[in-house]
């Protein structure tokens, strides 16, 4: 498991974020329930995959990766809920956040998500 996280640091300072994301979900393969510092590991692989969202070729490939670190960084949001740490809270929403921020840029009609996106009582509502 060491050896894949060393794996998947290398892979991101080159820039290859999706062997990156991809060791980091064969890390987290292992077994979830036992992988110290699964959150992290989730919201590591939401920013890998958010990143080789970019370097996609087609937007087909752009959406599934952009939906990938969404479902990422959304598990790393329940795992931390699981956890149920008090001092977690500000992480449980700097997760949903990423996510709503990587949901947005797949968003069909930009001003109408604006518009549902700024009523607070929308944010951790399904588009």
């Amino acid at each position: 498991m060491q050896d894949t996280l060393k794996k998947a640091r290398k892979q991101e300072k080159k820039y290859d974020w999706f062997g990156a994301a991809n060791s980091y979900r064969l890390v987290l393969h292992v077994d979830s329930e036992k992988v110290f510092a699964a959150p992290e590991i989730w919201e590591r692989m939401g920013f890998c995959y958010q990143f080789a969202s970019r370097q996609a070729e087609d937007f087909e490939e752009f959406k599934k990766l952009a939906h990938l670190a969404v479902e990422a960084y959304e598990s790393a949001a329940e795992t931390l809920e699981r956890e149920n740490e008090g001092e977690s809270r500000g992480k449980i929403l700097q997760q949903h956040a990423a996510a709503e921020y990587v949901r947005s840029w797949l968003a069909p009609d930009p001003l109408k998500e604006k518009k549902h996106w700024s009523n607070p009582m929308n944010w951790r509502k399904e588009a």
